[in-house]
């Protein structure tokens, strides 16, 4: 009993080639580092994916109505103004429907107009959800380093910051920590190195 034991432990024991072969590679040609990079890599893409699909349909929502707002906000200034302009006793000049529904397009399309020479729109108000700038604020959450003009709006997308910071964050700490050593032996030299030595004068 006790041989079969012994050369069933031989077997356990024994590693196969191809493991030690992946563990020399593993350790000594750095892909610990590039599994690990590799790995922040997709887990960025992940959550831009997911931040992209949360947010994008509620922005653009909140475009749609912000756009109906402004043209409401138009109208209503153009109906205001003709009264004064117009139908107004003081000046003796009115305005029949179908002349007040012309004046009315053209003092319309001018102002639309005038708001577009402004600069008027809605991306000036926030940045727009699109997948690069998902992924910008999902490096910052990994990072810490924050963003302030970019920021879930929905339940859902407030919620997966969370969850995507507490397995983020780690992340990056474990590669920096990684990284270390390298960084370590990078040695920068300095400027009194670099100076040429002075050869003494005869």
């Amino acid at each position: 009993l006790r041989e079969d034991v012994r050369e069933r432990l031989k077997k356990v024991r024994k590693v196969p080639r191809w493991v030690r072969i992946l563990k020399t590679v593993y350790h000594e040609y750095g892909l610990k580092h590039v599994c690990l990079i590799s790995i922040l890599i997709i887990y960025q893409f992940i959550g831009a994916g997911v931040f992209y699909f949360c947010e994008a349909g509620f922005d653009e929502s909140k475009e749609k109505i912000w756009n109906m707002k402004i043209a409401e906000n138009r109208t209503r200034f153009v109906f205001d103004v003709i009264p004064l302009m117009f139908n107004n006793t003081d000046y003796l000049f009115f305005l029949t429907q179908e002349q007040t529904n012309e004046v009315s397009a053209k003092l319309h399309a001018e102002v639309h107009r005038y708001e577009k020479q402004l600069g008027i729109k809605y991306t000036d108000q926030k940045i727009k959800w699109d997948f690069w700038n998902a992924m910008l604020y999902a490096q910052t959450i990994c990072t810490t380093i924050g963003y302030g003009h970019l920021y879930p709006s929905t339940v859902s997308g407030r919620v997966f910051t969370m969850i995507y910071a507490i397995f983020g964050i780690p992340l990056v700490l474990s590669i920096l920590d990684d990284l270390e050593p390298e960084a370590q032996q990078i040695r920068i030299p300095s400027p009194e190195a670099q100076k040429p030595t002075q050869l003494p004068l005869c």
